[in-house]
């Protein structure tokens, strides 16, 4: 039954973090790197930069072991997580930020477990 929640909880985490760049994208829209450069919504691109960078390392393989490499590797992405949700509500992301709540929500259960 544990490793059936286990395999529950990976499942859903997983499917939670496919909605980040959606719901980014969503509230954002595509953003210009001419613009980034420029100053010009630096802390949106900087939000988007961070988030983008804790997805592709959340999709990888080594993130999802049970071993404690994977263990390590998804309490310091949640301790990221933890640092850009706020600024994503700063932002007005309210979408975003649901989407990372759910992500700290289950990132935390699954080594809970």
């Amino acid at each position: 039954m544990r490793l059936f929640r286990n395999c529950l909880a990976r499942f859903r985490a997983r499917r939670a973090l496919l909605q980040i760049s959606d719901s980014l994208l969503e509230e954002m829209g595509p953003l210009d790197f001419a613009e980034s450069e420029s100053g010009t919504d630096s802390d949106w691109w900087d939000v988007a930069m961070e988030l983008s960078y804790l997805e592709s390392q959340m999709a990888g393989r080594g993130f999802w072991s049970w071993n404690s490499v994977g263990r390590q590797l998804r309490a310091e992405a949640l301790n990221e997580v933890h640092a850009v949700a706020p600024r994503a509500r700063a932002l007005g992301l309210p979408q975003t930020s649901a989407t990372l709540d759910e992500v700290i929500r289950l990132l935390s259960a699954i080594d809970r477990r």
